[in-house]
C-alpha cells in the first residue's frame, strides 16, 4: 500500500505545482461524492455537528465581541474548474476537532505538532453553512476556544491524536461519546463530520470499514485535507469509532488550466485512514 498523507494544512493551487500523474495515483472521492452541508442532514447528525469544531490559527476578538475568520473563496483559492462542488463557499480552517468532555477537544496529533504550538490554536464551533446559503465570516467570541494545554498526544504514522484542554468549558454543546468496546468490524457502516479542504462543516456517509489493523482502520469515506481530526461515527450506534488521520491526495490539474476532484470507484484506491478510539480513550473521562 502506498504511504498515506496526513489530511491537514491548506495548500492553495497558486502555491503548488500540480502533477496530473501523482494525483491520478491517489484518490479521495470514492464513487459518488457524498459530502453534504450539515444543514441538509437529519436532526441527529445536526446535533452531532454542534460538537465539531474547525481549527484555525491566531484568531482575535474585536471590540464588538466578534471574531473575524480569515477566509478565502474556495473556487478562486483552489483554481477550481467550472462546475466543481462548493466553489462558492469559503475556506479557511486547516483541521477538525470534536468536543469529547466539557473542556476537552480531540484532533489529530499532526494538527498540533508540539506543545509550543498549542497557544496559537483556536477551535471554532458553528462554522457551517446556513439554510439560505449564508456563511459566517465573523462568529461570536463565545464560540471560539483556545488551546490551554495538550493532555494526550501522539504523532506517529498510525498513532496520531491530540487531546487538548481548552481555556474554558464549552457552553451549550454536548461532548461526543466514544466507542470504548471492541473496534468496528470490516463492512461496518461509518460517516464523518468535518471541514474538508477548510470548507464549512460537511457530513459524508455511505461508507464502510474496509479493513482493520492493530490501532487504525481503513475506510472509503470522502475525506480531504482539512478533515484531519474529524470524528468518524458508527452508522448503527452513533458512537465515535476514531478520527481521520491520513489519506490520498485530493485534487488533480485538468488540461493545465484548472483543478478538479479525483474520483475513483467505491472499492478502488488505498482508502482513508482512521485512528481507533482505543488510541486516545484513556485520556478522556
Amino acid at each position: 500500500m502506498r504511504k498515506l498523507l496526513p489530511l491537514c494544512g491548506l495548500l492553495f493551487p497558486a502555491l503548488l505545482s500540480f502533477s496530473s500523474v501523482s494525483f491520478a495515483a491517489n484518490k479521495s472521492i470514492y464513487g459518488a461524492d457524498n459530502r453534504r452541508d450539515v444543514v441538509e442532514t437529519d436532526p441527529f447528525t445536526r446535533k452531532l455537528a454542534r460538537s465539531v469544531a474547525a481549527v484555525f490559527n491566531g484568531l482575535e476578538a474585536g471590540t464588538d465581541g466578534l471574531v473575524s475568520l480569515p477566509l478565502l473563496g474556495f473556487g478562486t483559492g483552489y483554481s477550481l474548474c467550472p462546475g466543481e462542488r462548493f466553489a462558492d463557499q469559503p475556506t479557511g480552517s486547516f483541521c477538525t476537532a470534536s468536543l469529547v468532555a466539557p473542556d476537552l477537544v480531540l484532533t489529530a496529533g499532526h494538527c498540533v505538532p508540539s506543545p509550543a504550538s498549542c497557544p496559537g490554536k483556536q477551535f471554532v464551533f458553528g462554522f457551517e453553512m446556513g439554510a439560505k446559503g449564508e456563511w459566517p465570516s465573523r462568529v461570536p467570541a463565545s464560540d471560539v476556544y483556545s488551546c490551554a494545554e495538550i493532555t494526550g498526544f501522539s504523532n506517529g504514522e498510525t498513532r496520531d491524536f491530540a487531546v487538548i484542554r481548552l481555556d474554558r468549558p464549552v457552553a451549550g454543546r454536548e461532548p461526543l461519546a466514544l466507542n470504548r468496546q471492541a473496534p468496528p468490524e470490516a463492512g461496518a457502516g461509518v460517516f464523518v463530520i468535518g471541514t474538508p479542504l477548510g470548507l464549512p462543516l460537511k457530513m459524508a456517509d455511505e461508507a464502510r470499514v474496509r479493513s482493520v489493523q492493530a490501532d487504525s482502520f481503513m475506510t472509503d469515506l470522502d475525506t480531504f485535507g482539512g478533515n484531519s481530526g474529524s470524528p468518524v461515527f458508527n452508522t448503527r450506534t452513533g458512537l465515535v469509532e476514531g478520527i481521520i488521520i491520513a489519506g490520498g491526495q485530493d485534487l488533480m490539474l485538468k488540461d493545465d488550466v484548472c483543478v478538479v476532484n479525483y474520483v475513483s470507484a467505491q472499492d478502488e484506491g488505498a482508502g482513508e485512514q482512521v485512528a481507533m478510539a482505543s488510541q486516545f480513550s484513556s485520556f478522556i473521562p
